[in-house]
């Protein structure tokens, strides 16, 4: 079992934001990520488009995905409350995953990777973290098996 160091990993996914809101041109970016109204939905920023419209989006940063090959898919964030990980319960419509060290970047509708993911459940390996009071568990999604499905794009960072 993984030991998992939740103010490191905030540390490490702030820096990330940062980086992933360069992705965007044109676009008003809004933090909603510590936004109390917006707790439990899995929502760190809402684009809102030239159009009008608003795009809820998830960000990720995986500090190993480079070298493992993996999306760490997760379905269950505290087995002691059975509360549901993200990849079933956000509420984004993007999840946009960057793997650190490389500055790839996935991003992937949530809803059709969530049923993709569900279809094959079976045949990922599962892991689980714990803080030492609950485990979180994941799927381990090959990313190249996401590469070329058509809710699925990668793109790089620009420095």
């Amino acid at each position: 079992m993984v030991p998992y160091d939740f103010a490191r990993q905030l540390k490490i996914g702030k820096a990330g934001e940062r980086k992933l809101n360069g992705l965007w041109k044109n676009v008003r970016i809004v933090d909603v990520s510590d936004d109390p109204g917006w707790r439990g939905t899995g929502i760190d920023r809402v684009l809102e488009l030239v159009d009008g419209r608003k795009v809820p989006v998830e960000y990720k940063t995986d500090c190993i995905a480079h070298r493992t090959g993996n999306l760490v898919f997760e379905i269950i964030s505290d087995d002691v409350t059975g509360t549901p990980g993200w990849g079933l319960a956000s509420k984004a419509e993007y999840l946009v995953y960057l793997l650190e060290g490389t500055e790839e970047v996935y991003v992937i509708r949530l809803p059709a990777l969530r049923r993709w993911v569900l279809k094959r459940v079976s045949s990922f390996r599962t892991v689980e973290a714990d803080n030492g009071v609950y485990r979180t568990v994941s799927l381990l999604v090959p990313l190249l098996e996401l590469e070329g499905l058509p809710f699925v794009k990668k793109l790089k960072l620009s420095k």
